[in-house]
């Protein structure tokens, strides 16, 4: 990586993924995302379902948003837990992977070799980062939407969310690619979805939602860990998890120095309220590292109007740059996260 400076227009572009449209290289908006990239006005790309047909085409894609940052590696990054949940599915010619749910029902050798398939299979489609694993519990008596009815959720005792969780971590990094465990402080006793609208998790939440978390934290193989939009009054009593400074601090305080992710800042329970902008400098401010605009509308369900916004990484700049200006934000907290970006992305292999 180059040891060169950087400008504070480059270290705030870093702190973002970016969703796109299209499919190949000679694609108007790829070109686009390609002269983002080059500028350092982004540091890292989610393909969804609609950038995908087939292994040839993503790796012919990822290879050439790759190569526009020949200095710094580009994160290029996927939601691939298996079962609902995987942007590489066997109807396009993948191998399709179980749910969590299922995994956990296996012995751990066959819970690896599942699991260093599915790395395996990243990498040689040019991905480096996969959203996974979900590490949040199941209640005993009811199942999450977007959780456990989806069978997202390994179990819900913590040494079996740890132990299969492990694996996971484990494979991924046997094959360069790396992690990220989520939904901090936990999502698994989400009565509602926060693709849809606002979450209060408040009544139903438990403590030991954390230890996952935790217990992963001390094993020191984690590299990113994914914030819920989940609202939990007894955390924070006016924020979010991701807009929560005392939530995110809970993972500092037990230890953790790796890059804190939002969740994609264009979900309904977070879009709906909030422009891209000031979510931005909420999630910043609160201490997440890198955050997500998927620029899905799927994602954006419930919020009236949206749109894909591919000028969104100048637009961010420019109100991060602002909010330093105003006070509202301090630049040392840009050069904090940029480090922590700069350090994973040390972790991607050449």
């Amino acid at each position: 990586m180059s040891k060169r400076d950087w400008t504070l227009d480059e270290k705030i572009g870093q702190l973002m993924i970016l969703g796109f449209q299209g499919l190949t290289p000679d694609d108007e908006s790829i070109q686009k995302l390609g002269r983002q990239i080059r500028a350092h006005q982004i540091g890292g790309v989610i393909p969804y379902g609609y950038n995908i047909t087939d292994s040839a085409q993503i790796t012919h894609l990822n290879t050439f948003l790759q190569d526009q940052s020949p200095d710094l590696p580009l994160i290029i990054s996927v939601d691939q837990e298996g079962g609902k949940v995987q942007r590489l599915k066997a109807d396009k010619g993948f191998k399709g992977f179980p749910t969590a749910e299922k995994v956990a029902s296996l012995s751990s050798e066959d819970a690896h070799k599942i699991y260093l398939e599915m790395a395996a299979e990243l990498a040689k489609n040019g991905f480096n980062l996969d959203f996974a694993p979900c590490v949040d519990l199941n209640p005993e008596s009811y199942l999450s939407p977007i959780i456990g009815e989806l069978e997202r959720s390994y179990a819900s005792q913590v040494d079996s969310v740890v132990k299969y969780a492990s694996l996971m971590i484990d494979a991924l990094h046997q094959k360069g690619i790396l992690n990220s465990i989520k939904h901090f402080p936990g999502h698994g006793s989400a009565r509602g979805d926060t693709h849809k609208g606002f979450v209060d998790v408040t009544e139903d939440w438990r403590t030991q939602e954390l230890l996952p978390f935790f217990e992963l934290i001390k094993q020191g193989h984690v590299d990113t860990i994914m914030t819920a939009h989940v609202f939990n009054e007894h955390l924070d009593k006016k924020y979010q998890a991701t807009f929560s400074a005392p939530t995110l601090k809970r993972l500092r305080d037990v230890g953790y120095e790796g890059v804190i992710m939002s969740d994609d800042l264009h979900m309904t329970a977070i879009h709906k309220e909030y422009d891209a902008e000031t979510a931005m400098i909420k999630a910043l401010k609160a201490g997440n590292d890198m955050v997500i605009f998927s620029n899905n509308s799927m994602a954006a369900a419930g919020v009236e109007g949206f749109a894909p916004d591919p000028d969104l990484p100048e637009k961010i700049i420019k109100a991060v740059k602002n909010a330093i200006l105003q006070g509202d934000l301090l630049e040392s907290r840009i050069n904090e996260a940029f480090a922590r970006v700069q350090g994973l992305k040390a972790k991607i292999r050449g």
